[in-house]
């Protein structure tokens, strides 16, 4: 999280505000469903069985600690 967020929120209106906070999340959000794309759509090589099992993994992992 950046810490110059707070200041930038609080500093904007409300509508630009919220432009902000969803905009940085769903950007977020299609960088990792492109990166996902890349693992899981070649199914038949035996490297993406890895890729998802690592990513399973770490997505246990920070439901957990993080």
């Amino acid at each position: 999280f950046h810490f110059a967020a707070p200041d930038a929120y609080a500093g904007a209106s409300s509508p630009f505000a919220g432009l902000l906070a969803t905009a940085s999340k769903a950007m977020g959000m299609v960088g990792l469903f492109r990166i996902l794309l890349v693992i899981t759509l070649p199914e038949g090589t035996e490297g993406s069985a890895v890729w998802l099992v690592l990513l399973g993994v770490l997505a246990a992992i920070t439901m957990t600690w993080g």
